[in-house]
C-alpha cells in the first residue's frame, strides 16, 4: 500500500511531464542551429547553422514531416521575401545571392567589395531593399535593379547587426560604441554621421534586437558592467526609457507590444513593456538558456526551453504553467508555427517540432 501510494504521489507531481497532448512529432538531425525561420504558408522551415563555422549551410525542410528538401551552403544569414518565393542570403566572401525556394537554386549574385572577408554579414528586408551588414559599412540594395542605393560608413567601425522599424523608415546598427538610428530613405550616396544618414545615437556597447509593433521602443542589449542589461528606448529620439540588469535570456515581445519575456538568472520574468516593471515571474531553479523562449501568434501563450530538457508552456497573462515537455536533450529558442499548433525547437544535435496540446488560436487551456 505505501509503495503504491508513493507511485501515485510521483505521478501526480510530474503529471505535466507526462501530458500525452504534447509530444515529438518529428526529429531532425542537424547541428549547431542558429535560427529558424518559417515560410509565410508554414509549410516550410529553414534552419540556419551558426556562424562559429566558416561553412554555414541553411537547411529546408517539409513543416510536417521534417524531411529536409534542400541544402545550401555557405550563408551567415539568410532572410525571406514577403511571398517566401526568394530566400535572400550572404556569405562569408560578402556575396548576397537569391536562392530559388523550391529548388534552392541561386537566382542571382551579387559582390560587394567594401567587405573584410571573414567578418559575419547580417540582412534585413523591407520591400524590394535588402539591407546588409558589411563590416565596415551597411548599404541599402535594390532587389529589382541590384543597383546600390546608398552606403553608410564612419570610415571605421564595423557596424552590423541591423534591426528595421515595423514601417521601414529606419534602421538600427551598432558598431559597439553607439546604436545608431538610420533613415532608410536618404539620398543617394556615401553618407557619414554629418550627411543626413544618422537620426539619433546611443552610446552603448549593446546590439539592437527588436522594436515594439507600434514603432515607438527600440529594445537592445548590452554590457556595461559585466552583466547583461536589457535596455529601451525612445525610437523617435533616442532618449532612454528603462533598463534592467542580470539578463539571461532572449527578449520576447507579445504581439500586441505590452509584455516582453526574459530570464534573469534562475526566474523568468513577464513585464510590462512601457515601465520594465514585473507582471509575473516563475522560479524555475535551473539555468535558462539565452535564446530560450517565444509567443504564440495570438499572445496567449509563452514556451520556455530550460536546462532541465524540458519544454514549458505558460500562460502568457498569468504565468501559470499549462504543460511541460521532455526531450532527451536541452532545448533551445522555440519557434510557434503560424497557427500555433507546434513549437518548433532545437538542441545542439537536433531539430525538433512538438505538438502544442491545442493550436492556440482555438484553446490554450492543459486538457483534463
Amino acid at each position: 500500500m505505501a509503495f503504491f501510494l508513493l507511485i501515485l504521489t510521483f505521478l501526480m507531481e510530474n503529471s505535466l511531464a507526462f501530458d500525452p497532448y504534447a509530444r515529438v512529432v518529428w526529429k531532425q538531425e542537424i547541428e549547431n542551429i542558429a535560427t529558424i525561420t518559417q515560410s509565410p504558408d508554414g509549410s516550410t522551415l529553414y534552419a540556419l547553422e551558426d556562424w562559429s563555422d566558416d561553412y554555414n549551410k541553411i537547411h529546408t525542410l517539409n513543416a510536417s514531416t521534417g524531411d529536409v528538401i534542400w541544402t545550401y551552403c555557405c550563408v551567415d544569414d539568410a532572410t525571406l521575401n514577403p511571398d517566401g518565393s526568394i530566400l535572400y542570403g550572404v556569405t562569408r566572401n560578402a556575396t548576397i545571392l537569391t536562392l530559388d525556394t523550391t529548388t534552392g537554386n541561386v537566382v542571382w549574385e551579387f559582390y560587394s567589395s567594401y567587405h573584410e572577408v571573414g567578418d559575419p554579414l547580417s540582412l534585413a528586408l523591407h520591400g524590394e531593399t535588402l539591407f546588409v551588414s558589411n563590416s565596415l559599412d551597411i548599404f541599402a540594395l535594390n532587389t529589382a535593379t541590384r543597383d546600390v542605393v546608398w552606403r553608410y560608413t564612419d570610415g571605421y567601425s564595423y557596424i552590423g547587426n541591423p534591426v528595421l522599424s515595423p514601417n521601414g523608415s529606419a534602421l538600427y546598427v551598432t558598431d559597439f560604441t553607439y546604436i545608431y538610428a538610420l533613415n532608410t530613405t536618404p539620398h543617394s550616396g556615401m553618407g557619414n554621421s554629418t550627411s543626413g544618414y544618422v537620426l539619433w545615437k546611443y552610446v552603448t556597447n549593446g546590439v539592437p534586437i527588436v522594436v515594439s509593433p507600434d514603432g515607438s521602443t527600440l529594445f537592445f542589449y548590452a554590457v556595461p558592467e559585466d552583466d547583461i542589461w536589457i535596455y529601451a528606448l525612445n525610437t523617435t529620439t533616442g532618449d532612454h526609457i528603462w533598463n534592467i540588469d542580470f539578463v539571461y535570456s532572449w527578449l520576447a515581445l507579445s504581439p500586441d507590444g505590452r509584455a516582453l519575456y526574459v530570464g534573469c538568472n534562475k526566474t523568468f520574468y513577464a513585464r510590462n513593456a512601457k515601465k520594465g516593471e514585473v507582471i509575473w515571474k516563475y522560479d524555475h531553479g535551473g539555468a535558462l538558456y539565452f535564446d530560450n523562449s517565444a509567443v504564440s501568434p495570438d499572445g496567449s501563450t509563452l514556451y520556455v526551453g530550460f536546462n532541465d530538457k524540458y519544454t514549458y508552456a505558460f500562460n502568457a497573462t498569468t504565468g501559470d504553467v499549462l504543460w511541460k515537455y521532455k526531450t532527451n536533450e536541452e532545448i533551445r529558442h522555440p519557434t510557434v508555427s503560424s497557427d500555433g499548433s507546434r513549437v518548433y525547437a532545437f538542441s545542439d544535435v537536433a531539430l525538433y517540432a512538438i505538438n502544442t496540446p491545442f493550436p492556440s488560436t482555438v484553446n490554450t487551456t492543459q486538457p483534463t
